[in-house]
């Protein structure tokens, strides 16, 4: 029994044993429905959360999960998928799993997922300042945010925010969100708990400025919800040994912020799109690479 039912079960007996008739009776148990029922849905959500391991994130999208349980170590935690749905076996695997609002055409399935029993996370928006990603603006960004993940926060979800790329367009996409979503609920930076944010360079020096200046800009605990070693200016791409020296230097580094809550390799995937190959974290058989195989046991 945790400690909420166990409050419950106190304090009613109290009041029974202080009662002498059998209205007021009828009374206190009435009383203390509304009670009980005021606090389920946070019980409920609080007793769904795994408890605390490391701050390696999965960001999982390969839709059959058969190889999802060799990803899994003492220090593996949270999981996304950019998408509502979650695998089948991420409770079971004590993974964390959080329910992506992508963007605005996932918002009829988020809907439906968002209060699927065993949800207490949910994510906004992909890369919203990108335009070939969600690329929403900040007024709709809002919107969303507001009308279908922020009332969620006063039921106990973990909300994190719109994730953006590091560079100076994210920065002023927060901005704007953060000064325009309001305070009208009493929940402090608009209920945005965590801050995601995306960081591709091949520099170590770099990502630790770039993490460190979003945290200090906007003061919010941050996921680092996607990342690799990679050029997207126009650079060199790095190395297979730069790319060992780059994981193994900002994994290291992450674990000692206790601003970062969780950070999330770019590579669990059988197609790498437009990143570098020599970040994959996965082998064509499914099981992790070796550098995916330091990654979760970082």
């Amino acid at each position: 029994m945790n400690s909420i039912a166990r409050w419950l079960v106190v304090t009613f007996m109290m009041t029974i044993c202080s009662l002498s008739s059998a209205g007021a009776l009828n009374e206190a148990v009435k009383r203390h429905d509304v009670v009980a029922r005021a606090i389920e849905g946070r019980a409920n959500v609080e007793n769904l959360q795994p408890r605390a391991h490391g701050k390696v994130g999965l960001v999982w999208a390969n839709g059959v999960d058969d190889h999802l349980h060799q990803y899994v170590t003492s220090k593996t935690h949270y999981l996304y998928t950019w998408h509502p749905h979650c695998p089948s076996r991420a409770a079971e695997l004590g993974l964390a799993c959080g329910r992506m609002l992508w963007g605005p055409r996932e918002l009829i399935l988020f809907r439906e997922l968002r209060t699927h029993p065993g949800t207490w996370i949910l994510i906004g928006m992909n890369e919203v300042n990108e335009p070939s990603q969600s690329n929403i603006s900040p007024e709709y960004g809002i919107k969303l945010w507001n009308e279908e993940i922020r009332p969620f926060g006063l039921k106990g979800y973990k909300l994190v925010s719109p994730s953006v790329t590091s560079g100076p367009s994210g920065k002023a996409w927060f901005k704007k969100f953060f000064a325009g979503c309001g305070n009208y609920d009493g929940q402090s930076h608009c209920g945005v708990h965590v801050l995601a944010i995306h960081i591709y360079v091949t520099g170590v020096s770099t990502f630790k400025s770039m993490a460190t200046d979003f945290h200090n800009s906007f003061g919010l605990t941050m996921w680092i919800s996607e990342f690799a070693c990679q050029d997207f200016v126009g650079g060199p791409q790095a190395s297979m040994s730069h790319i060992w020296e780059f994981m193994t230097q900002v994994t290291q580094w992450m674990n000692e912020q206790n601003w970062i809550e969780a950070y999330f390799a770019f590579g669990l995937l059988h197609d790498m799109w437009n990143v570098n190959y020599a970040n994959q974290l996965m082998k064509s058989d499914g099981s992790p690479s070796s550098l995916g195989h330091y990654y979760i046991n970082s």
